[in-house]
């Protein structure tokens, strides 16, 4: 039977098992099904084989696993797939596992000579190498790359200690850095097309130089732990130190950051709460921003760091993607404390007058729904009747729309009341 099928629809298989045109963002993993789809489908028959061997973009997934004890099976795969995927573009992904950073395996070595060399096809490329890859710690990995990487649209790289050799890829779209106690080389290439920046803990200079060298045209960009300045007490920065005039969308995990970055287009805001990171926003540096996205531990006293934000119209609540696959997972959730809500719903003026709509994600912790809907109730219920503190002259935006995470059993009364409240759109 499967020789029956017309080469068209081969084809079509064959393209359907190839993957995505590029890898996960801002961080990927290795895929054993990707790794071993198309040999799989080159198995079924002597006539899928010879058609699977002449499809080169089915080769195309230079993935690795972090267990260096395979890297001797996968070495061999690596010989198979070089004559296959011909000139076609590769993505690449190689991770080491973090308890061998303090050897490296032959297999491993042998692997990466090998990927250097490929350099010139790499299309998306995710690296995360740890310590003690290089021969010496003062050298870049890839010092051996010289070309420029013309085809290279996306790159992930994570290690520690050495050099930070970026290289020459005129077209790079997506750039993220790992890469705590490196020092970037002072030959940082130009980026014209770059649009996302994603940085993990990194060198102070590293990323204040590359933040300085991308601010122009920079869309998105995401800040993982506050190691940028990390040897300049706060209070001694200058309110705009780095512009962004394109920037859109801004992730920090320490909400600090903000105060000393110009944004004047910035409409996605998403910021970790806490005690320790307190947004501190500067009123008139960002005042066209819409949605606010929160995660972390989240009290009254993030609703107070923020209210000069005069402008959202879209809370949420939930961690943002790319600090879900950059951090460590039980550093990734969100918590609202009641007391958010019940400040939310008491505090005069009201904060975030514009708000219309409340998302919540996926959560392991409960939404306080009582003081929930209190807020709800002190938006959309008519002068007197929410119970505040006092009356105010200018009347707030009613929330027309809330969003709950999928799946969750929220009791009857609070559904119940939230239709009432909101009868504009039932809550999803």
């Amino acid at each position: 039977m499967p020789d029956k099928v017309s080469e068209d629809i081969l084809l079509l298989i064959f393209d359907s098992f190839s993957g995505p045109a590029l890898l996960e963002w801002p961080r990927d993993t290795y895929s054993h099904e990707r790794a071993c789809a198309p040999f799989i489908l080159a198995a079924v028959s002597r006539r899928w084989r010879f058609l699977a061997q002449s499809t080169s973009t089915l080769w195309t997934y230079f993935g690795f696993p972090p267990d260096s004890k395979l890297h001797g099976q996968h070495f061999a795969r690596l010989q198979i797939l070089l004559p296959l995927v011909k000139h076609t573009l590769v993505d690449v992904v190689f991770t080491r596992n973090q308890w061998e950073y303090d050897r490296v395996h032959p297999d491993t070595i042998s692997i990466l000579k090998v990927l250097t060399q490929l350099a010139t096809q790499w299309r998306s490329a995710d690296f995360d190498l740890g310590i003690g890859i290089s021969d010496n710690r003062r050298t870049s990995p890839f010092k051996d790359i010289s070309e420029e990487l013309a085809n290279l649209e996306q790159l992930s790289l994570s290690f520690s200690y050495g050099v930070l050799q970026l290289f020459n890829a005129p077209r790079l779209l997506r750039l993220h850095l790992s890469c705590d106690g490196v020092d970037l080389d002072h030959r940082v290439p130009y980026m014209p097309d770059l649009m996302a920046f994603s940085c993990g803990p990194c060198t102070d200079t590293t990323i204040k130089d590359l933040c300085l060298r991308v601010s122009g045209h920079l869309l998105e960009l995401t800040m993982v732990e506050g190691h940028v300045y990390r040897h300049i007490p706060w209070g001694e920065l200058p309110a705009a130190l780095i512009s962004f005039p394109c920037l859109s969308t801004l992730v920090l995990q320490d909400g600090r950051r903000l105060a000393h970055l110009d944004t004047p287009n910035l409409q996605t805001l998403a910021v970790k709460g806490g005690p320790m990171h307190g947004i501190n926003i500067n009123p008139l540096g960002h005042v066209g921003i819409e949605h606010l996205i929160l995660f972390g531990s989240l009290n009254e006293q993030v609703i107070h760091n923020a209210e000069h934000i005069q402008s959202i119209s879209t809370l949420s609540f939930s961690v943002p993607e790319a600090i879900r696959k950059i951090v460590d997972s039980s550093a990734s959730y969100y918590e609202v404390l009641p007391a958010f809500f019940t400040e939310l719903a008491l505090v005069q003026p009201p904060v975030w007058p514009a708000l219309e709509r409340v998302e919540f994600g996926s959560s392991i912790f409960p939404i306080p729904f009582q003081q929930f809907l209190g807020f709800i109730e002190s938006r959309n219920l008519a002068r007197g009747q929410s119970g505040g503190r006092a009356e105010w002259t200018a009347r707030p935006s009613s929330i027309k729309k809330v969003i709950l995470p999928l799946g969750l059993q929220a009791p009857e009364w609070f559904t119940a009341r939230l239709e009432e409240l909101c009868p504009h759109d039932a809550p999803t």
